[in-house]
């Protein structure tokens, strides 16, 4: 894995601003330490989520740093605070749910967007040792339900991103959001027929499952996984390779969002997880392959 680096020096009213520049992989966690990912900017050591702070002129002057003529471009938000982001990164339309699976109590792994969307568990995963700090572990009885909320419709689009390993091939739900109270899903990210391969599958409205397939991953080894649907394509990304687009036409009906589990008539619990994931993290809109990437590079 490569790190690319480059050194900047700004010079903004006579002040001079040195920044490393440097683009490298990264994790959508807060507070780790410089360097930054793209889409992140470095502050007292530490990264914070946004762009660079505007030094310019609350109109977005001649000294704006929020577009790259610095002449207040489309980047700026015309205020002397934050310059806006592009579609697609990792910015003011972030995560609407995120489990980072670093600790659970009283039976909840809390949603630290502090949207409210906690993750509860009858019984739950034991956290251990992940991909990036913890990672909940899943026995094949475990499993986390997120209740239904408006920014988790699947509707106008989503993604959805997480790491996950098994030891061993079977029949496992990672992720899942059902529809109706048959065996249907709205959506689903699965290990298909018992092989270490991830799937991305909806239901049509006939009841007709619409797949697409990745490619077998290694068992015993951690694999980034992103499904993304913008409306009316949806793709698949294992490791950051996309596989895809398939026309689509994905549709909720306000039911919950299962981790590590599916649910079938509206209570049979299947396809129960025996391995782990880390790093679950929902958003409302597609994510375009850039920002998926981005995910599935961390150091």
């Amino acid at each position: 894995m490569s790190w690319i680096c480059r050194i900047e020096l700004l010079v903004v009213a006579g002040i001079t601003i040195l920044g490393t520049g440097c683009v490298v992989p990264g994790s959508i966690r807060d507070e780790r330490p410089c360097p930054c990912p793209t889409g992140w900017y470095c502050q007292d050591e530490v990264c914070v989520q946004g762009a660079i702070p505007d030094l310019g002129a609350p109109d977005g002057g001649p000294r704006d740093l929020g577009s790259e003529e610095g002449d207040g471009g489309p980047n700026d938000l015309g205020t002397d605070a934050m310059d806006a982001f592009e579609p697609g990164d990792m910015g003011p339309r972030g995560p609407v749910a995120e489990y980072a699976c670093e600790e659970v109590g009283f039976g909840v792994i809390e949603d630290e967007t502090g949207n409210g969307n906690d993750a509860r568990c009858g019984l739950c995963p034991t956290i251990v040792p992940g991909r990036i700090g913890m990672a909940c572990e899943f026995d094949a009885a475990a499993f986390l339900r997120v209740a239904y909320a408006d920014d988790l419709d699947p509707s106008d689009g989503f993604s959805v991103s997480f790491w996950f390993r098994v030891e061993a091939a079977g029949d496992y739900s990672l992720v899942a959001m059902p529809v109706g109270t048959s065996t249907l899903n709205a959506w689903q990210v699965y290990i298909d027929r018992g092989e270490p391969r991830v799937t991305f599958g909806h239901e049509e409205s006939g009841g007709t499952m619409r797949e697409l397939h990745g490619p077998l991953v290694p068992e015993g080894a951690w694999t980034h996984v992103a499904a993304t649907y913008d409306g009316t394509r949806k793709r698949l990304y294992v490791d950051g390779i996309e596989y895809g687009p398939a026309d689509a036409e994905i549709l909720g009906d306000g039911r919950d969002l299962f981790i590590g589990a599916d649910q079938n008539d509206g209570a049979t619990i299947r396809g129960e997880l025996d391995g782990w994931l880390d790093e679950v993290v929902y958003y409302d809109h597609a994510l375009d392959t850039a920002a998926v990437r981005a995910l599935a590079e961390v150091p």
